[in-house]
């Protein structure tokens, strides 16, 4: 190999490692926000279950501070059904869904007076009831992380409308 050469793969060397690493480093990026991606929706669904689970348990007439006036409301409370007789159903203990936790950014299950965190980082969480349709009760639900290098965040929002039972 001459000199002209060794010197020709000496310059092209770096070239070819700065696009490999250009390409390594793209990919880390794009799967470090996949990930956060994956965990904010997981985070999301699992909060918006839980609760759509409790509420199809619930009836128009045993929810406390969502009254069918079009409003949005911070936090629900509501009765779950214990058991259908012939006379109707029974009804048994209340349930309370709001946001709580040492940063204010967690979705909290209150039941017996024990508490239960349903979801992490959620940013807000909002209830309401149509006047027109006081059994149908919509549920905002949004959540934010930051990225893993932190200087930005990735947010998401779901939404659902849950049909009481009685």
């Amino acid at each position: 190999m001459t000199l002209v050469e060794g010197l020709f793969c000496a310059a092209l060397l770096p070239l070819i490692m700065g696009a490999c690493f250009t390409l390594l480093r793209t990919g880390w990026d794009s799967w470090q926000i996949s990930s956060a991606q994956t965990g904010l929706s997981q985070g999301l669904y699992q909060g918006m279950a839980r609760m759509t689970g409790d509420l199809r348990q619930s009836g128009t007439s045993v929810i406390s501070n969502v009254p069918a006036d079009n409003t949005l409301h911070t936090s629900i409370t509501f009765t779950m059904a214990q058991n259908a007789t012939d006379l109707g159903t029974v009804w048994g203990t209340s349930v309370t869904y709001a946001l709580g936790g040492p940063n204010g950014d967690q979705l909290i299950r209150t039941q017996n007076s024990q508490s239960q965190t349903i979801a992490a980082g959620i940013t807000s969480l909002e209830f309401s009831r149509q006047t027109a349709a006081p059994n149908v009760i919509n549920i905002q639900l949004g959540s934010s992380v930051p990225t893993y290098r932190g200087n930005e965040q990735l947010s998401s929002d779901l939404n659902i409308n849950v049909f009481l039972r009685n």
